[in-house]
């Protein structure tokens, strides 16, 4: 698991070539399917889910629906993408809340 001073530090750095966040699953896979294939094509990175974009503010992702957002996710990389990326995931509890 991430350690959570790390992540603070992506948060306060924001969003650059190797790091993006997204408050939520996009209702596209190609939204984030974008992100991490140019992370793969380049020297890696992080795509926060649970942080909001503009204000840099932890949403979290509900308690309900983490486990099966992590199955989706890499799921939908791993199987969409050629050759097959298969993403490192992590679970942290950050400001209360969850992010992947």
């Amino acid at each position: 698991m991430e350690e959570p001073s790390y992540l603070e530090e992506l948060i306060r750095g924001g969003e650059s070539d190797c790091v993006e966040f997204k408050s939520e699953r996009p209702a596209s896979d190609k939204k984030y399917l974008k992100t991490a294939v140019a992370f793969a094509n380049g020297k890696g990175g992080h795509l926060l889910f649970g942080i909001e974009d503009g204000g840099r503010s932890v949403v979290g992702v509900p308690e309900d629906e983490v486990f099966r957002m992590m199955d989706t996710l890499v799921n939908s990389v791993a199987d969409s993408c050629t050759p097959p990326i298969v993403p490192a995931q992590r679970l942290c509890t950050l400001r209360g809340k969850r992010v992947i």
